[in-house]
């Protein structure tokens, strides 16, 4: 297995399933996901890639604000014992360039990854507009609260017209969950998508 600290160093992986997220702590929701990224590897004779950070994503926004559950050597460790290549990308900035890292990702034969992060990725991902499909799942429970939790955190946006805007194509229930897909529209593809909506 191998660590790989750099994007301009990950030209040794060919052909792979990409995971992304923080993965801190790297509780069972975490294993579940990489261990169905894993197995699809090995069922498709592929690599299996979790693309991580070594700082909290929300730090990047606000330095110092969350503290890891375990440390980057720790995950490093757990991360290979489940059979994955590790990637840290920072930039000269210590934070990620998405469409960067996409490109190169691209350009390597991965055109397909599964996103698992906070609100703050998420944001992060969907500003630099490479989300193509959102799959939400709502559970039957409340939590509220002022400070709850968000998909999308950021800074918001000031108008619905500047929303990003979505293009229903599935909804299902998943035991007692109910999935919504979704795909996300181009600036181009909006008004299509607001007509049939």
């Amino acid at each position: 297995m191998d660590t790989i600290t750099s994007i301009e160093k990950i030209d040794t992986i060919k052909e792979s399933v990409v995971t992304i997220g923080n993965f801190d702590g790297l509780h069972r929701g975490h294993q579940v996901l990489i261990k169905k990224a894993t197995e699809y590897a090995k069922a498709n004779n592929i690599s299996s890639v979790v693309f991580t950070f070594k700082n909290h994503p929300v730090n990047y926004f606000r330095p110092g604000s969350i503290k890891n559950i375990i440390t980057s050597e720790e995950k490093i460790k757990i991360l290979h014992t489940m059979g994955v290549e590790t990637i840290y990308c920072p930039d000269e900035k210590n934070q990620i360039d998405l469409k960067k890292l996409m490109a190169d990702l691209g350009n390597r034969g991965i055109d397909s990854i599964l996103l698992e992060g906070g609100g703050t990725l998420n944001d992060s991902a969907l500003r630099a507009g490479i989300v193509k499909e959102v799959q939400a799942f709502v559970a039957p429970k409340l939590f509220g609260g002022v400070a709850g939790k968000t998909p999308v955190e950021g800074i918001g946006v000031e108008l619905p017209s500047e929303a990003v805007e979505l293009k229903y194509t599935d909804i299902c229930q998943i035991g007692e969950d109910i999935r919504i897909k979704c795909q996300v529209c181009d600036k181009k593809q909006e008004e299509s998508c607001l007509q049939e909506s």
